[in-house]
């Protein structure tokens, strides 16, 4: 069960400024030098400095503010360190103009509103990821799903399979003997169908020969009746020549 809302707001702005104050704790250190050195007359031209938290810092002609004012600068300007004295030191604008400024106004630790910026950069940077995480992670879910659906199905069928090949195997006792009833039935049925037309020749025989014995019996019967009528006739004959 996650946090109520009331907690999420008062914890909000905590975890905020922590995350804040982190990176920039972090910034800051990386930008400080990594060992003290002594105070050169000709400073490090590739260490970077800024102007020190102030209102306005007015850069002048020379090391003292008798001299003249030649331009206010705001606090967390980049200046390029030229040469440094016993509290002032010369700095290049990035305008390009040349004057001299209290050195306690010079420091190499980053403007806090930069280090604000790129920690809002980095904060908006972990928020598109952070959206890109959660949209990957539903496709993700999407696809566990679909995956946990294929493997219920998988095992299912597995399942089925492993029935049905158990139920093969039981079977499988009785192939020999079935097989060898199949051969005894086929030689069967081949010997029934040999009798069969052994048979049928028979009865064809058979029918011709009654054909024939029919035949011969109608003619039989045709001949004794055509020879009593001849003999009926010759009776006949014979007696009137007598009369």
């Amino acid at each position: 069960m996650g946090p109520s809302p009331s907690f999420r707001r008062r914890s909000a702005v905590p975890v905020d400024l922590v995350l804040i104050v982190l990176l920039a704790a972090s910034l800051a250190a990386a930008a400080l030098p990594g060992a003290a050195a002594a105070e050169p007359t000709e400073a490090n031209a590739t260490t970077r400095h800024y102007v020190a938290p102030a209102i306005e810092v007015p850069l002048r002609t020379g090391q003292d503010t008798t001299y003249r004012i030649i331009a206010l600068v705001p606090n967390g300007t980049p200046v390029e360190v030229l040469e440094e004295g016993d509290k002032w030191v010369r700095v290049r604008l990035p305008s390009g103009k040349e004057g001299w400024m209290p050195s306690r106004f010079v420091t190499t630790e980053r403007p806090l509103r930069d280090v604000l910026t790129e920690v809002e950069r980095e904060r908006d940077r972990l928020g598109r990821r952070l959206k890109e995480e959660r949209t990957l992670n539903a496709a993700l879910k999407e696809e566990l799903a679909k995956a946990r659906k294929a493997l219920a199905e998988a095992e299912k069928a597995r399942d089925q399979a492993q029935k049905a090949y158990k139920t093969l195997a039981e079977d499988a006792k009785d192939v020999v003997a079935l097989k060898n009833a199949y051969d005894e039935s086929q030689s069967e049925v081949q010997k029934l169908r040999q009798r069969v037309a052994i048979l049928e020749q028979k009865n064809q025989q058979l029918e011709r020969d009654r054909f024939v014995s029919y035949f011969l019996a109608g003619g039989g019967v045709l001949l004794v009746g055509w020879l009593l009528g001849a003999l009926g006739g010759r009776r006949k004959r014979r007696s009137r020549l007598e009369l």
